[in-house]
């Protein structure tokens, strides 16, 4: 029987602070094939490793990351006091574009990108799709984007299977990935969850 995959979910998080440069790169350390991290925009549209929308959990500090600019949040130590203390203190809330800068020097890494349901809501699906993939491009073989938002379908991008998508809620996004987004979707689908599987080529401009 073939050794399963793993996918280190927010990077090595049983150990690291999640969602930091130092998670992924102690999962890749470890022999992770693949990551999964965080996605939320800042104030100014900047897409920034991080889970909830509110930063209390991770850094201390009360209020959500999308009413501050980028340089403020990325000012924040996200040292996840409750379960860490001080020991992750200097350890920054990452950009996304650092994020990449980390896999492109792992070319056996894969990467899943979900783009939290706040963001989406905050920004609108269009634009913060856009701001991330347009991040992701040059990785974009290597990156999933994904989104878990109860999810209707809109014109942003294409569905390849469907022409009339009006009406639809899906509990799973999957933008482009290639095999490994293919093997998501799979996965997800066998699960019982509704799969929506789009391609950015069409509708989203990334460049």
């Amino acid at each position: 029987m073939p050794n399963p995959e793993v996918i280190a979910h927010r990077g090595y998080a049983t150990r690291y602070s999640e969602n930091t440069l130092v998670a992924l790169e102690a999962a890749l350390r470890a022999g992770a094939r693949y990551v999964e991290f965080d996605v939320q925009l800042t104030r100014d549209g900047i897409p920034v490793l991080q889970h909830d929308a509110d930063l209390a959990r991770t850094t201390g500090r009360m209020g959500r990351g999308m009413d501050l600019d980028l340089d403020t949040v990325c000012a924040l130590d996200a040292v996840e006091a409750p379960r860490f203390g001080t020991r992750f203190t200097g350890e920054r809330i990452p950009t996304l574009a650092q994020a990449v800068d980390l896999l492109a020097d792992r070319p056996q890494a894969t990467a899943f990108v979900e783009i939290e349901e706040e963001s989406l809501a905050h920004f609108g699906t269009v634009r913060a799709m856009r701001s991330v993939l347009a991040v992701l491009e040059p990785l974009l073989a290597r990156c999933v984007p994904i989104s878990s938002r109860p999810w209707r379908s809109t014109n942003c991008s294409r569905d390849s299977h469907r022409t009339d998508m009006s009406g639809d809620h899906h509990d799973l996004v999957v933008v482009g990935g290639g095999i490994h987004g293919a093997g998501l979707a799979l996965a997800a689908t066998t699960a019982g969850h509704s799969v929506l599987v789009l391609e950015p080529a069409e509708g989203i401009d990334v460049r």
